[in-house]
């Protein structure tokens, strides 16, 4: 059964809407500065376009990435059963990027994030792993300096200086692997958002914390399945479409 909500149709990747608005989800403050890669959805799409013509959604093509993405990364351990069928939305706001999970957020705010969406507060924890790739700014998380590990602090300290819009690894240790790596660093408290260390303060998911960390398999098949529901969540926007470019909706739409 498919959760119906708004946002998981490549509305992301869009600069030029239906509504003709510039202040897209790119702009919101959560991906502005922060969302790379767009020229990979971009290639991959003109590539599929000369081949297979209006079948392919950009939304789908976002999705077959993070599979993708996931197996190559975790050195093929996790393989995720990504469903499609996808359509593109038209609209995007930079505005409804609030209701993104936030760096600061605590353990009842991710909860209920999450809970929006339909996903549970297992899920919530198992999704939480992704940051064990990626990058972040140091704005997101300075503030939090004192109540880190202060060996990794001092560390960030020196890497961050004084500007914000510097970015460093999330997973200090296997910065460019997919792995459960995340939950360790949770425990010994060398995480950067407020959003990754509380999930060590109770015991619902310090429990999951603990079981991601030191079972090996574990959090891997809990990420493979969380992915999929993930990716049966379906826009409820009433105007799709399979866009011919990613970043703009179709010229003829009427």
């Amino acid at each position: 059964m498919f959760i119906i909500i708004q946002g998981c149709d490549a509305s992301v990747l869009l600069n030029t809407t239906n509504s003709k608005n510039s202040d897209t989800e790119r702009e919101g403050p959560p991906n502005k500065n922060s969302l790379r890669g767009f020229e990979v959805i971009y290639e991959a799409k003109t590539a599929i376009e000369a081949a297979c013509k209006n079948t392919v959604s950009c939304a789908d093509i976002v999705a077959f990435a993070a599979r993708d993405a996931s197996y190559f990364l975790s050195d093929g351990s996790i393989n995720i059963p990504m469903p499609g069928g996808r359509y593109d939305g038209r609209e995007s706001f930079a505005s409804e990027t609030d209701q993104l999970p936030g760096p600061f957020s605590n353990v009842p705010q991710l909860q209920a994030s999450f809970a929006a969406k339909g996903l549970n507060p297992v899920e919530m924890v198992t999704l939480s792993g992704a940051h064990t790739i990626g990058r972040a700014r140091c704005m997101f998380f300075s503030s939090r300096f004192s109540e880190m590990n202060q060996t990794y602090a001092a560390s960030l300290m020196a890497e961050c200086g004084d500007n914000g819009n510097t970015n460093v690894n999330q997973d200090y240790v296997t910065s460019n692997v997919l792995d459960k790596q995340y939950y360790q660093n949770v425990i010994d408290n060398k995480v950067l958002f407020t959003s990754d260390a509380v999930l060590n303060s109770t015991e619902e998911t310090r429990t999951e914390v603990m079981q991601n960390a030191n079972t090996a398999g574990a959090w891997e098949r809990k990420f493979e399945k969380a992915m999929e529901k993930m990716g049966k969540i379906k826009s409820d926007q009433q105007s799709v479409e399979i866009r011919k470019v990613c970043w703009k909706v179709n010229n003829n739409y009427k």
